[in-house]
C-alpha cells in the first residue's frame, strides 16, 4: 500500500456492491475506505447483532476488493473512535492519505463517495463541528 494518493473514495456500510462501477477498473492513485463508525450505530436503536452483522460485512466487503487489486483500508470501530463525526473523520483520512490537499472548493475532485442511503448520515456529513458546511460534499437530494 502506498503512503499517499490522488484520490480517496468513501464507502459507507450501506453501500456495500461489488457491481458498482468503482471497481471496474484498478487505479494504484485512489484509495478506498471503508470506516466504522459510532454514528452509524447510534442514529436508531439497532440489536448488538444486528451491528456486529453490519461491521462485519465492511470487513468482508473490504477483502475481494484488495484481492482484485484496488487499494483498500478498513478503519474498524476502535480506530474511529476519536472522532466526533464523519466530517470530522474524512478531514484526518484527507491529511494522511492525499498527495496534495486541494484547495477549498476542489476537495469533491480528490474525495469522492458512493451517495449515503441515509439522509441523516448526509446531512452530518456536510456539516463541520460548529454547524458550517464542510468541504465534504455529497450529491444526494434530501427527501421530499
Amino acid at each position: 500500500m502506498k503512503s499517499k494518493y490522488t484520490r480517496l473514495r468513501l464507502i459507507l456500510g450501506d453501500q456495500l456492491n461489488i457491481a458498482h462501477g468503482w471497481y471496474t477498473r484498478i487505479d494504484p492513485d485512489c484509495l478506498y475506505f471503508i470506516a466504522e463508525l459510532e454514528q452509524e450505530a447510534r442514529y436508531v436503536k439497532h440489536h448488538v447483532q444486528k451491528l456486529c452483522g453490519f461491521f462485519l460485512a465492511m470487513d468482508n466487503f473490504a477483502r475481494p476488493l484488495r484481492e482484485a487489486g484496488h487499494q483498500v483500508i478498513h478503519f474498524t470501530l476502535d480506530e474511529t473512535a476519536g472522532f466526533r463525526n464523519l466530517s470530522q473523520f474524512i478531514n484526518r483520512v484527507a491529511e494522511v492519505f492525499l498527495l496534495l490537499l486541494p484547495a477549498f472548493g476542489q476537495f469533491q475532485d480528490a474525495m469522492t463517495e458512493n451517495s449515503p442511503h441515509q439522509w441523516s448520515l448526509t446531512e452530518n456529513s456536510a456539516r463541520s463541528e460548529d454547524g458550517r458546511k464542510s468541504n465534504f460534499q455529497t450529491n444526494l437530494l434530501p427527501p421530499q
